[in-house]
């Protein structure tokens, strides 16, 4: 029978916790007690362990309280236990493995298959349940940065398998959901081509900001990154159903975040692109996707000229005006002039 939240092996020093807490008992743990252990250390809910594990909620936590708790703030010297600060507790008494950590790190780059999708989303879970800011233990950080570090490097490199991988022990080991970790998993799965795995991961982390602490510019950046996934797809396909996912996430990126001119100015470029293709049906359908592109071209023009992403990508913009507006006559033209005649605040 496979070992419920094997992982645990991968990161703690599960034979001194269990015997610490056996001597703090005075009894072995039983097997019951080991397998809510290692789900705490993952950091899952006791209701999903619960329902892993078929036992109800209310019962399980009750167990808990009464056999496994009491060892733990025994071991912690804390007065009172909750269920996600477990990980860290125990982590700053020693118990987790950051040599089993670094040595993951150095391997990451020599691994061949693969990062599954359910794997993260496991790793998401577990930190949607814990659904707490707490402080890390300082070496946890150093060596959570250092994996990012590595995870970029090997992105940068195209090894996309082994930036996965590093990406996915940064994200086990951080305290709380950094989306730029997740974004930058989505990334990759996106540059090897596997787009239903890229989109999985972004609705799963849209699904963890939505109701959560987390600041709206990460769910922008979702935003973001979805309609860029459907965008690539609508130009190689030459698809009118993804034009129009990728206009919407677009508008929902501009609309949670108005000075961002990227998603309003990515609406009219994509637009333009299927017209200049002629990919649009001539007459009613062709004049819809046009007067989205003017109202949005319009918008850009009220943006806020001082904020700092307007000055960041106004050249961006700019350069990509001359390009998408070349050959669609008159009208367009004035409208590169009429941005580029704006003045930076």
């Amino acid at each position: 029978m496979t070992e419920l939240f094997a992982e645990a092996h991968q990161s703690w020093n599960l034979t001194k916790l269990y015997r610490d807490i056996a001597v703090i008992k005075g009894l072995p743990m039983t097997d019951w007690e080991k397998t809510c252990l290692r789900g705490l250390l993952c950091r899952y809910s006791p209701k999903t362990i619960a329902s892993k594990t078929y036992w109800t909620g209310s019962s399980l936590r009750t167990e808990l309280s009464r056999r496994l708790y009491p060892c733990i703030a025994n071991l912690t010297n804390k007065e009172r236990v909750v269920w996600h600060k477990i990980a860290d507790d125990l982590a700053q008494m020693g118990y987790e493995n950051l040599n089993k950590l670094k040595q993951d790190i150095a391997q990451a780059s020599s691994i061949d298959q693969v990062l599954t999708v359910s794997e993260i989303i496991n790793t998401i879970t577990g930190l949607k349940d814990s659904n707490a800011k707490v402080v890390a233990d300082p070496n946890v950080i150093a060596i959570t940065t250092k994996t990012i570090q590595k995870a970029h490097q090997l992105n940068r490199s195209k090894d996309y398998p082994a930036a996965l991988e590093c990406y996915h022990l940064a994200l086990q080991s951080s305290a709380s959901l950094d989306i730029n970790i997740l974004i930058n998993m989505a990334r990759c799965y996106d540059r090897l081509k596997k787009y239903s795995d890229s989109l999985a991961i972004c609705y799963f982390a849209l699904n963890f900001v939505d109701g959560s602490a987390q600041p709206a510019s990460d769910k922008c950046k979702i935003y973001n990154f979805i309609a860029g996934v459907f965008h690539e797809l609508a130009i190689s396909h030459r698809d009118k159903a993804y034009l129009n996912t990728a206009i919407d996430y677009y508008q929902r990126a501009a609309t949670n975040n108005p000075d961002d001119i990227l998603p309003i100015w990515n609406q009219v470029d994509i637009i333009l692109h299927f017209v200049k293709e002629k990919i649009l049906d001539e007459g009613e359908e062709r004049e819809l996707f046009l007067k989205i592109a003017y109202k949005r071209m319009e918008l850009l023009l009220t943006v806020d000229r001082q904020s700092n992403i307007y000055l960041q990508y106004r050249v961006q913009v700019l350069t990509d005006m001359q390009s998408a507006f070349a050959g669609l006559g008159s009208f367009w033209q004035k409208q590169y002039y009429r941005f580029r005649s704006l003045d930076v605040l």
